[in-house]
């Protein structure tokens, strides 16, 4: 582990004296604190962060780094919206008075996609009262900040979380898998066409949850379960059949570290070592946790173990946050590790594989 050199997200804070009126309960440290994710480009390692919502943060800036930088520094791509009321005037869901969009929780909901760039499956525990919003697919314009929602907007869930992933399998642009908390379907969203259509059967879940695509197996790794809500799904893990829509529960033989939550992490499959990888530690924080499928994903057991750690290792990272880590913890293939991002506060972490 190392950490990654530069400056916290909190030195680009627009309000660090929290006076303003989009400042909530929480300030800007509640991009990460509130349920916060954030977005890697993994080609130019940029890294990008957007959130806040309900009652902890109202404003809707997006933020970027370059982790190729000597000295990574966060910046703002965009203001928050400066008004003096933060209710939603135009009668919208989405939007504030001001026709951008509404800060939001963000959990598993953001992905990032070849060609387009940072995208935001659905929003949720929208700013101001936690309303669910729109489950629209919104696409981020990393040189203004402005969000664009598609023209489907299909709810599927009667809670407020939500987990997508990116598949490039499917359509000309590929296709967003999607699926809220509570009772819900799993949705895939075809970028290109813009349509939605729920596939498989609606499952009744306790608990957030995380979907991650095999590139590959035409197959989601499924994580359900965290503190605050429980867990549906013993042990936390089950895989979808994408051709099917069917779910199977398979053997996983093995312990998560450190306190890892399935849905409050975001597991991102490395295909240099045949397997998904996931951390949300709050003990034996250096420790990366593997998923490794076996031969036949729906039924043969998966192993669960970690990755290596030096024996000259001396950094070890800071406790997850308390309401998950979700797309912070990313693979950045380039550089040949992983990125952690826990705290406003801090720079950050990367690991070399």
């Amino acid at each position: 582990w190392a950490a990654i050199p530069g400056t916290a997200l909190s030195a680009a804070d627009p309000d660090p004296g929290r006076t303003e009126a989009w400042a909530g309960s929480g300030g800007q440290a509640a991009i990460v604190t509130a349920w916060g994710s954030a977005w890697l480009d993994p080609a130019t390692g940029r890294q990008y962060c957007w959130g806040g919502g309900h009652g902890n943060y109202y404003g809707n800036e997006l933020y970027v780094r370059d982790l190729s930088a000597a000295s990574p520094a966060w910046s703002r791509v965009s203001e928050p919206s400066d008004l003096a009321s933060y209710s939603t005037a135009t009668g919208t869901a989405t939007e504030y008075s001001d026709g951008r969009i509404r800060s939001s929780h963000v959990y598993n909901a953001l992905v990032w996609v070849p060609g387009i760039g940072p995208v935001m499956a659905g929003l949720s525990s929208r700013a101001t009262d936690g309303g669910h919003g729109s489950s629209a697919i919104f696409t981020f314009n990393t040189g203004t900040g402005a969000a664009t929602a598609s023209s489907t907007a299909t709810n599927s869930g009667s809670g407020t979380g939500v987990a997508a992933c990116y598949d490039s399998t499917r359509g000309t642009s590929g296709s967003i898998w999607m699926r809220r908390v509570g009772t819900s379907y799993i949705q895939r969203h075809d970028i290109a066409a813009d349509t939605r259509s729920n596939v498989g059967s609606q499952q009744a879940w306790s608990g957030q949850c995380s979907l991650a695509a095999h590139p590959s197996g035409d197959y989601l790794l499924v994580g359900n379960g965290d503190a605050d809500q429980g867990q549906t799904v013993s042990g936390g893990w089950c895989v979808f059949d994408c051709a099917t829509g069917t779910y199977y529960t398979p053997t996983f033989s093995g312990a998560v570290s450190g306190g890892l939550w399935p849905g409050w992490c975001q597991p991102v499959w490395v295909e240099s070592l045949g397997c998904f990888c996931a951390w949300d530690n709050d003990t034996d924080r250096t420790r990366i946790t593997t998923l490794t499928p076996g031969a036949d994903p729906f039924t043969d057991t998966w192993t669960i173990s970690y990755l290596t750690i030096s024996g000259s290792n001396t950094v070890t990272p800071s406790a997850a946050a308390t309401q998950g880590t979700y797309g912070r913890f990313a693979y950045w293939e380039q550089a040949g590790g992983f990125v952690l991002f826990n705290s406003a506060a801090e720079t950050g972490y990367f690991y070399t594989v």
